[in-house]
C-alpha cells in the first residue's frame, strides 16, 4: 500500500508539473508584457522639422482638436468654432464646413475626424452623431448615436469602434455602419473606468488609438500613463510599459473633489510598414519612441524640437504637426517632420 501511495504521488507530482508548465506556456504565447527600460538612450536632432505655414495668419483658427491626412490634405476640428477645415500640405485653407447649432453640419462638441472609406467621418459627443463628409466637406448624411463617445476609429468591415463611455466598464464599443452598438471589449482595470490615487481621482481614459487592419489589432494609449495595450480580434494580448512615475501628473481639486491631471500625455500612434511610431510629450517636449511592429521591441527614441501639441502621418517617415507660436494657443504653426 505504501509503495502505491509513492507511485500515485509521484504521477500527482509529475502531472502538476506539466500542467503548471503548459499553463506557461499558454500564458507566454497569449499574453505578454514589455516593460521598457529606464535609461533609454534618446537620439537628439535627428528629425527634421520645418516650418510650412502660421495658421494663425490663413483666417479664423482657435482651439484645434484634432488633424489628419487623407489623400493628399489635412483635415482639422476646431472646438471654438465647430467647425472642420480642410488644408492643403502647403497650410493653404481649401475648404470649411460647419458652426455652433444642433443641425446638419452644426456641432456643440466637436471631436477628432477619422477616415471612412475614402470618406471624412467627424464626431459629435454633446449631439451623439457622426456626420459624413466627402473630401471637398460637403455633407453626405448623419446619425444618430446612443451614447456620447469620445472618439473612434473605424475597423476593415467598416464598422465604428468607439471609445466606451465612461460608466461603463469597457473600453471599445463596437457599432454597425448606422452606429449601433453590437458588443463591448477591452475590460478596463478599474470600476467606472476610475480610481484613487494618493487621496485623488485619476480616470482610465483611452487617449489615442491605432487599428492595425492586417491582424485585426488595436493599440491604445491612456491619457495618465505612458503604457500601449494592444488587442487582437477583440482580446488583449499585449502590454507595453514604462516605470512608474515616467509620465508626471497634477493634483487639481475641482468644485470641491482632488482630480489626479496629467502633465505628460501621448500624442499619437501610426504605422509604417514594420514599424510603429509613438508620439508623446514629456517634461514638455516631444519624444518618439519607434517599436519593430512584428514584436514591439523598442528600437529607438528619439525627441522631436520643437515640441508639438499634435501630430499626423502622411506617409513614410514622413508626419505633419502643430506646435503653438507663443503661449498662446490660437497662435498655431503647421510643421512637416522627418524622421
Amino acid at each position: 500500500m505504501k509503495s502505491n501511495k509513492k507511485v500515485n504521488s509521484s504521477i500527482l507530482v509529475l502531472f502538476t508539473g506539466i500542467f503548471i508548465f503548459s499553463v506557461r506556456i499558454i500564458s507566454a504565447e497569449n499574453f505578454k508584457i514589455i516593460d521598457i527600460p529606464v535609461n533609454i538612450k534618446t537620439e537628439e536632432n535627428v528629425a527634421r522639422v520645418s516650418i510650412v505655414n502660421n495658421l494663425s495668419k490663413t483666417g479664423e483658427i482657435y482651439r484645434v482638436g484634432d488633424i489628419i491626412i487623407i489623400g493628399d490634405a489635412i483635415y482639422a476640428t476646431f472646438s471654438k468654432t465647430c467647425e472642420v477645415i480642410k488644408f492643403n500640405l502647403n497650410g493653404k485653407i481649401e475648404s470649411r464646413i460647419g458652426r455652433a447649432g444642433a443641425g446638419p453640419a452644426e456641432f456643440k462638441w466637436i471631436c477628432p475626424a477619422k477616415p471612412y472609406k475614402n470618406q471624412v467621418a467627424v464626431l459629435d459627443q454633446k449631439l451623439r452623431k457622426i456626420a459624413i463628409f466627402n473630401q471637398k466637406l460637403e455633407l453626405i448624411k448623419e446619425f444618430r448615436l446612443k451614447f456620447g463617445y469620445t472618439d473612434f476609429f473605424v475597423d476593415k468591415q467598416n464598422r465604428f469602434i468607439f471609445i466606451s463611455p465612461s460608466d461603463k466598464n469597457y473600453y471599445f464599443e463596437i457599432c454597425s455602419e448606422e452606429g449601433k452598438p453590437e458588443k463591448f471589449f477591452g475590460k478596463t482595470k478599474y470600476p467606472q473606468s476610475q480610481k484613487i490615487v494618493d487621496g485623488a481621482l485619476e480616470f482610465e481614459d483611452v487617449w489615442v488609438t491605432l487599428y492595425i487592419p492586417d491582424q485585426n489589432g488595436v493599440l491604445a494609449g491612456f491619457s495618465n500613463r505612458y503604457d500601449l495595450l494592444y488587442y487582437k480580434n477583440e482580446k488583449q494580448t499585449l502590454e507595453i510599459r514604462a516605470a512608474k512615475g515616467f509620465f508626471e501628473s497634477r493634483v487639481e481639486n475641482i468644485m470641491g473633489k482632488n482630480y489626479k491631471m496629467p502633465k505628460d500625455r501621448v500624442l499619437y500612434l501610426a504605422r509604417s510598414q514594420n514599424r510603429l511610431y509613438y508620439f508623446y510629450n514629456r517634461s514638455q517636449k516631444t519624444f518618439c519612441d519607434i517599436f519593430d511592429i512584428n514584436n514591439f521591441r523598442l528600437i529607438r527614441r528619439l525627441r522631436i524640437f520643437p515640441g508639438c501639441v499634435k501630430i499626423t502621418h502622411y506617409k513614410e517617415n514622413i508626419f505633419y504637426g502643430l506646435r503653438y507660436d507663443s503661449n498662446q494657443e490660437d497662435d498655431l504653426i503647421l510643421v512637416k517632420i522627418t524622421l
